[in-house]
């Protein structure tokens, strides 16, 4: 397999992203809006469900930052971390910041800060915290808004960027591929034995935590390192793995090996030939705008009670948004990244 390969305009990545931003939005819709399925409609959800964005964010993350690290031919560490981390804040922060200034504007907007009377120093701690690496952070205040917080789909954020904090220390591990495999599966078990629930605060802190969610991300690093380890799951067959993933998926205590099969069925279509659909989606990644701005959305019309809201008049809306957001924000500033050698060093 050859480096093109890899490059983020020979395979289908974002097309992949595409899809889990749509399948986090369609779920949280569904279940905010407290929409019920029968008979078939149920059967298809439910297995819809089991393609679930989150996971698969963090593991095409995995495979494309282990990807992006590996680029950086410098051999100076200080300047190579300086310019990993350069170009990941351009790729993560301009997006977040402009979203939150609009989500900001969409709340102030309802009138849910003027009858709350907010305190002006938890105002701009809150502030603070959701421009940073705290975005979990939700005050009491804002219970009563939506579902209770602006942007829940932004604790994946602080995951994120421990996994960046981690990469360096990852790239040398994986060079001893026994030792990555063992650190791989202890990971695995200890998701396994960990209580998955969040109903108590130390359960909480550990969900944030790069720690249940590593194990997702260390498996794309393996693919990315590993030629041979991801020539042999490119020989599998799509639709095997499909109908194996659709059995297993009807056991939640086989969480972990569904998705194992989701991340194969994943890193499968990945590479496969969709030329003329990547076309579009090389040029418009609306993964990370979807992803950004459907909470806030769904948290207002949920406010202000708007029971018309059609879910396709919602969608479409969502993707002018999040083409808006790509072209005009994150576009720009994804331009000013580091290059090496007139090429782009961090996907």
């Amino acid at each position: 397999m050859t480096s093109s390969e890899f490059d983020a305009h020979k395979n289908n990545f974002n097309l992949l992203r595409f899809f889990a931003a749509i399948q986090v939005f369609i779920s949280h819709y569904v279940w905010h809006f407290q929409i019920n399925f029968d008979g078939i409609n149920e059967i298809l959800y439910k297995y819809f469900s089991s393609f679930s964005g989150v996971p698969i964010f963090f593991f095409i993350s995995g495979f494309l930052i282990y990807k992006s690290y590996e680029k950086l031919k410098i051999k100076n560490y200080k300047e190579k971390i300086k310019i990993f981390f350069y170009n990941r804040f351009l790729r993560i922060y301009p997006g977040l910041i402009v979203c939150f200034i609009i989500s900001f504007f969409i709340l102030s907007a309802s009138g849910y800060l003027e009858i709350n009377n907010i305190n002006f120093q938890n105002l701009i701690m809150w502030i603070i915290s959701q421009i940073t690496i705290f975005q979990f952070y939700n005050p009491f205040w804002l219970r009563e808004y939506g579902v209770g917080v602006l942007n829940g789909s932004l604790w994946t954020i602080p995951v994120e960027m421990q996994f960046y904090f981690l990469i360096p220390l990852i790239y040398l591990l994986s060079k001893k591929l026994n030792l990555f495999i063992i650190i791989l599966t202890i990971f695995i078990l200890l998701n396994i034995i960990l209580p998955g629930d969040r109903t108590n605060i130390i359960n909480k802190i550990y969900h944030i935590t790069f720690l249940p969610h590593i194990y997702i991300f260390l498996f794309g690093c393996l693919l990315a390192s590993n030629k041979n380890i991801l020539k042999n799951i490119l020989k599998l067959n799509l639709f095997l793995a499909i109908f194996i993933h659709l059995i297993f998926s009807q056991f939640t205590s086989l969480i972990i090996i569904n998705q194992m099969l989701l991340f194969i069925i994943v890193i499968k279509i990945g590479f496969m030939n969709f030329k003329n659909i990547n076309k579009f989606f090389n040029k418009h990644d609306l993964s990370y705008g979807i992803y950004l701005y459907h909470m806030p959305i769904i948290n207002f019309i949920l406010y202000k009670n708007i029971i018309t809201a059609d879910f396709y008049v919602i969608l479409i809306f969502l993707l002018i948004i999040s083409f808006c957001s790509w072209n005009f924000i994150e576009k720009s500033f994804l331009r000013k990244k580091k290059y090496l050698k007139n090429k782009l060093i961090v996907c």
